[in-house]
């Protein structure tokens, strides 16, 4: 995961613990899908959730959270999902 191979560049020990923080705030989004607000001009069904500096894009489905990207908010997001041409 390229956040944690930035944050471990300066310390392991803090990438790590950041990476688990970061896996419990999905969390919420399991038991409230469409708490996140809806990011449909980015792309269809795209929901997104803060932590911290951070963007959480998912799509949520009937059975499951997609997590899509997670993003630095310093990112530009609109060219990041343009360029992207994948599909979940």
């Amino acid at each position: 995961m390229e956040i944690w191979a930035f944050i471990a560049a300066d310390s392991p020990g803090n990438a790590s613990r950041f990476i688990r923080q970061l896996e419990k705030a999905f969390t919420p989004l399991l038991d409230q899908p469409l708490m996140g607000p809806s990011r449909d001009e980015l792309s269809p069904g795209l929901r997104v959730q803060l932590f911290r500096n951070y963007a959480i894009y998912y799509v949520p489905t009937d059975l499951e959270i997609i997590i899509v990207r997670v993003v630095h908010g310093h990112r530009d997001h609109v060219t990041l999902f343009s360029d992207d041409s994948s599909d979940w």
